[in-house]
Formats: structure tokens, sequence, C-alpha cells
């Protein structure tokens, strides 16, 4: 999961939201909604 968060960054820059993670293949919104309080950007 750490490698396609990496490759979306080099592909696409920096996330502007959070919810840019949903773009990542394997965060859905249950994993999104686990991950959240500890995203900061």
């Amino acid at each position: 999961m750490a490698q396609r968060i990496l490759d979306y960054r080099k592909k696409n820059g920096n996330f502007k939201r959070i919810q840019d993670l949903m773009k990542i293949k394997g965060i859905g919104e249950k994993v999104f909604a686990k991950l959240q309080p500890l995203i900061t950007i």
C-alpha cells in the first residue's frame, strides 16, 4: 500500500486533500475512515 501511495505521488504530485487517498487502489471508504484521524496534509 505504501508503494502505491508513493507511486501515486510521483506521478500526480502531492495530495491536495486527504480524500485524494481514495484514488489509490486498496483505499476505499472503510480504509479511509480508519486512516483519516492519522492523516495530515
